[in-house]
């Protein structure tokens, strides 16, 4: 099948299969160069989007077999065939039993977007969802205003305020045996950590927000603190729950390289590939946002919630401690780590 359209002294032919197959070789060559994020922070952004990959090659695939693109579909189907095996572990991962828990436990993370003037909708998903603990990224002066209901529902908290997207603050209904806000390496962004006496046991919580990767050397300054949150995740005896704005999806080599070294799981294994980032172009949409765990931490459930009005979407986390593990504490003195 072919178009042309006739402009004066321009001719315009465009073909079916070959759009088919430019848009196949494109995700085809994506897919591919995901895989060498570890060479150039350019290779690491390609990473992040293996689900368009896959539905692109997924129109492509089929349309070609039935016009008899046969060598196209070949060259197409080992791309196709790595994204969805580096996606199986969302979908294939047993969640866990609750009947094996006595105590469920909440947990948010909402990155409210500091330019965000929707106080009443965070508020009012805040009260519906009723997590036991939350964090919030990117706090100002005049969000947490229109928040003092929280001094009652959730009276232990800390954090640090300011006007641009480095504020953070931790809520818990438990008490905070210990918190405090921390920096990691060279990055300015705080991070807030706390171990929390739940009547499961002690929890270590810990919020982070590292810095988008916009270019080369921002690029370094995320992968350098995922690094010394892997050196600091190593110290913490017991339970660990970490959450945050990652500014990474989990096909990441960055990311992945964090996880390995400091043991963590990724809460979403078993729930699926849940996008929280950019809530307002859905034809973008990447899961950045996450809740990582260690052992000791069973997850019941794992969802995304409702639209806040900031350019993220909430993540919402429901686990319970294991016997074995929930009674370790964590001995924490260092205020800033390098990786």
């Amino acid at each position: 099948m072919t178009t042309k359209r006739k402009t004066g002294l321009l001719s315009l032919r465009v073909s079916l299969p070959g759009l088919l197959v430019s848009c196949g070789i494109t995700a085809s060559v994506l897919t591919l160069l995901g895989f060498l994020g570890r060479f150039w922070w350019l290779f690491d952004l390609c990473s992040h989007f293996r689900v368009h990959y896959l539905l692109t090659l997924a129109i492509v695939i089929p349309v070609s077999l039935l016009l008899r693109q046969y060598k196209t579909v070949v060259f197409f189907i080992i791309p196709a065939a790595l994204n969805i095996i580096l996606m199986a572990p969302f979908y294939m991962s047993r969640p866990a039993n609750a009947a094996d828990s006595s105590y469920n436990i909440r947990a948010m993370l909402i990155n409210v977007d500091t330019f965000n003037e929707d106080y009443s909708l965070i508020a009012q998903t805040i009260k519906d969802d009723d997590p036991d603990i939350f964090i919030l990224l990117e706090v100002n002066h005049e969000l947490l205003s229109n928040l003092t209901f929280l001094q009652k529902t959730h009276p232990f908290s800390t954090g640090y305020n300011a006007r641009d997207y480095m504020g953070i603050s931790l809520y818990s209904r438990f008490k905070l045996k210990d918190s405090k806000i921390m920096t990691f390496g060279k990055e300015e962004a705080p991070s807030v950590f706390a171990e929390i006496e739940t009547k499961a046991g002690n929890l270590s919580i810990l919020g982070v927000h590292p810095i988008a990767p916009w270019d080369k050397h921002y690029s370094h300054q995320r992968n350098n603190h995922f690094k010394a949150i892997s050196n600091f995740i190593n110290t913490i005896t017991g339970p660990v729950l970490l959450l945050g704005d990652f500014n990474a999806t989990p096909w990441s080599y960055h990311f992945q390289h964090m996880l390995k070294k400091s043991g963590l799981k990724n809460s979403s294994y078993g729930y699926g590939i849940q996008p929280t980032w950019p809530a307002d172009k859905l034809i973008f949409f990447i899961p950045i946002d996450h809740c990582l765990h260690s052992q000791g931490i069973s997850i019941l459930d794992r969802r995304t919630g409702p639209p806040v009005g900031s350019d993220h979407l909430p993540v919402i986390v429901d686990f319970f401690l294991t016997p074995t593990d929930a009674n370790n504490t964590a001995d924490m003195h260092t205020e800033s780590l390098t990786g």
